[in-house]
């Protein structure tokens, strides 16, 4: 799973909005970043953005019969705030 693939869609699943490159995710770095605050309204998108993106997960599991998920990028690099959101 990712937000990006080059794999095909039979051994793969892709969400867009996984990318940290995709304008919803750009959005929400453009306010968090550089500020002492959080408005309310982003604290509320980024919670909209992570249960899509928790539904997309889930799909994903159940597609293919997972058991274990091994997250590389994602931890690595924290580019996605609402994919490391609790």
């Amino acid at each position: 799973m990712a937000g990006l693939l080059d794999k095909p869609e039979a051994v793969s699943h892709a969400d867009p909005v996984a990318f940290f490159n995709h304008p919803s995710n750009v959005d929400v770095q453009g306010i968090l970043f550089g500020r002492t605050t959080r408005p309310r309204e982003i604290t509320d998108r980024i919670h909209e953005i992570k249960e899509g993106l928790k539904s997309s997960i889930y799909r994903f599991i159940e597609r293919f019969d997972l058991e274990l998920l091994i997250p590389q990028n994602i931890l690595a690099i924290p580019m996605h705030v609402p994919l490391g959101w609790p």
